[in-house]
Parts: C-alpha cells; sequence; structure tokens
C-alpha cells in the first residue's frame, strides 16, 4: 500500500497547471536550502509504539536531487513492506529520465521511462515485471486537447502482434490560481464506444505556507503526480479542504465521494512540522516532518 492518508485512484494522481504557466514558474523555490527528509504517519488513536502506519525517507545527490525515495510500512510496530523507487538522470540533468521501483516482498519491479517537451512530461513509458518476467508495457501520451483543455491517452502494447492497444481515454481541466489547483473536472471516456462513462471534479482550498514536496513533484503537462506520501498533490501551498466528486458516485474505479479538512502547524520558515485530519474518512489522522538542510 502507498497510499496514506487517502486513497486517491491509481490511475489519476492529476493536479495541475494551465497552458501559459511554465514549469520554471511552478518549481521556483528560489535559494531555499530545507528539503524534506522524512515524514512519520500515525494513527493518534493507537498506543505509542503501534501508532505508526507507514514512513517515508528521502535521499539527495550533491547537486540536490532527489535519487531514493523508501516507504515502510507498519503493522502492528513492526516493519512489513519496504518499498524503494531509485531517480536516474542523465549527466547533470535536473529532471529524472528512469525510475526504478522495488520491494522487499516479491520480485516484481518496474521502470517508467520519462520524455520532456519544454520541462513537462509529455510521454511516460511504464514496463512491469511480476516474478523477473516482463508484462507488456504501458505508455501514456499527455496533449492539449484544442481549446477544451487537455488529453491523457494510456496504451499497452500486445507482445503478440507489437501493436498499441488504447486502454484509457481521459479529457481534463484544470483552474490555477497562484499556483495551485483550485478545481478541475476529469471525464474518462469508453475506450470502444467513445462515449462518456464518468466525471471527476476536484475542489482545493490552500492556505499561504510552503509546500514541503514542491521540490520533488515531477510535473507532466497540465497536471503533476508522484509516488511520494504527500497530503496534498495540487500546488505549491498545503491544501487544508479537499473534495472529490465522481458522478456517478460509483462508476467503475472512481472511488466515491471524499471530502477532507486538514490542519497544518508550521515551524517559523513556514514549513509544516505536523498535520492532522480534521476530517473525513483516512487510514492515518496525523503526519510528522523532518527536514534536511542541503
Amino acid at each position: 500500500m502507498r497510499l496514506f492518508l487517502f486513497l486517491i485512484p491509481g490511475f489519476l494522481l492529476l493536479g495541475s497547471c494551465q497552458k501559459e504557466i511554465t514549469a520554471d514558474a511552478l518549481e521556483d523555490t528560489g535559494n531555499d536550502s530545507t528539503y524534506i527528509k522524512k515524514v512519520i504517519s500515525l494513527d493518534s488513536t493507537k498506543p505509542p509504539g503501534l501508532d505508526t502506519g507507514f514512513t517515508a525517507e528521502y535521499f539527495y545527490d550533491a547537486q540536490k536531487r532527489l535519487i531514493r525515495e523508501t516507504e515502510t510500512e507498519y503493522g502492528p510496530g513492526t516493519a512489513r513492506y519496504i518499498y524503494t523507487d531509485q531517480y536516474k538522470y542523465a549527466g547533470t540533468d535536473t529532471l529524472p529520465n528512469r525510475i526504478i521501483s522495488t520491494n522487499n516482498q516479491t520480485a516484481d519491479s518496474a521502470i517508467i521511462f520519462l520524455t520532456y517537451h519544454n520541462g513537462f512530461i509529455v510521454k511516460d513509458s511504464i514496463i512491469n515485471y511480476t516474478g523477473g518476467i516482463a508484462e507488456p508495457f504501458q505508455i501514456r501520451y499527455f496533449s492539449t486537447n484544442g481549446s477544451s483543455g487537455y488529453l491523457l491517452k494510456t496504451y499497452h502494447f500486445d507482445y503478440i502482434t507489437g501493436l498499441p492497444v488504447l486502454t484509457d481515454s481521459i479529457t481534463y481541466t484544470r483552474q490555477i490560481s497562484d499556483g495551485n489547483c483550485i478545481n478541475g473536472t476529469d471525464k474518462y471516456w469508453d475506450k470502444n464506444s467513445g462515449t462518456l462513462i464518468g466525471t471527476i471534479s476536484y475542489q482545493n482550498i490552500f492556505d499561504n505556507k510552503k509546500n514541503p514536496f514542491l521540490k520533488l513533484h515531477r510535473w507532466a503537462l497540465a497536471y503533476y503526480e508522484n509516488d511520494i506520501l504527500v497530503l496534498n498533490y495540487y500546488g505549491k501551498n498545503n491544501v487544508t479542504s479537499y473534495s472529490y466528486i465522481p458522478n456517478p458516485v460509483n462508476f467503475p474505479g472512481s472511488g466515491g465521494l471524499r471530502n477532507m479538512s486538514l490542519a497544518h502547524t508550521y515551524r517559523a520558515d513556514n514549513y509544516p512540522s505536523e498535520t492532522r485530519v480534521v476530517a473525513g474518512v483516512v487510514d492515518f489522522n496525523k503526519i510528522l516532518y523532518q527536514y534536511i538542510k542541503l
């Protein structure tokens, strides 16, 4: 399990940006040398020693680039599953071109290859290995969709025919305010008939403090995503209220309606030291943050 406080569908970790927003603007952190080092997810209803649900730790190189992320799942009180993502770069590039994912329980792994244009991911190719054997690989393409927003298409390649097979088609829009996604809509289309099968709407409210994970985001065309343990995938600041509204409510894969309110405690430098879930159905209700200077 790698989604922590609230579950976001695996096929959709959609954040944001408008066409006129540049990757540089979204990633601008000035000369800030503070980086997230470790995150601890707790269930405060349980006794000390049994309250840790997950931890995530981040490792950087001399260029301050994320090179490894390790996530550990506990229960009860002992580590059970450890997931590791290794980030690979070409030369002195600041954006990773590969991500290698492994775990401590199986021989399963995955390699993600990333292709960029103007600082944004426009294509990623994913190869999953089960028991060391490669499965048909997946490719996702991100593009503009006329004047109506953006388009994400996902293909799997058939090893027998060698041909790509369309598996998902999503059109989406985002409204950005000061680097934060305040609302958005995703429309899912049937791959065979081309008919609309479901819509998901997002509404988010932000404070004006620093998002500790901003430096770690992987920006794709018109949204961002990552596999990192975070409370918000939506902008440069921190979410205080989040709504996820599928229509119809239970269309396949949507996960149903979700609302959440979050309260953050901040350090003097405006980075969060603690986050608590005020309202909403969650796995864990408290997050602690540790930082490092690079």
